[in-house]
């Protein structure tokens, strides 16, 4: 077990440090850049999950706004529109 995790660590900083290198806004003398992706790396069996059911999340919300956006509204004697 200890191999796949080590293995999913060194991924996912390979992975975050890629990114951050390629970051036109971010500098590799900024220390904060290189702390929080060791700290995303050692915990990423929680950091990933937890950003997929965001995007998830988000994905979700986004649906059922533009659900409610097509939604023809109502028409009512009322309104004066009949």
């Amino acid at each position: 077990m200890l191999p796949l995790y080590l293995f999913g660590a060194c991924s996912y900083f390979s992975f975050l440090l890629v990114l951050i290198v390629e970051d036109k806004e971010s500098s590799l003398k900024d220390p904060i850049h290189l702390t929080v992706a060791l700290l995303a790396s050692i915990f990423w069996f929680i950091v990933i999950p937890r950003s997929l059911l965001e995007l998830k999340a988000k994905a979700d919300k986004k649906a059922e706004v533009d659900a409610f956006a097509i939604v023809p509204k109502s028409i009512s004697i009322a309104d004066g529109d009949i």
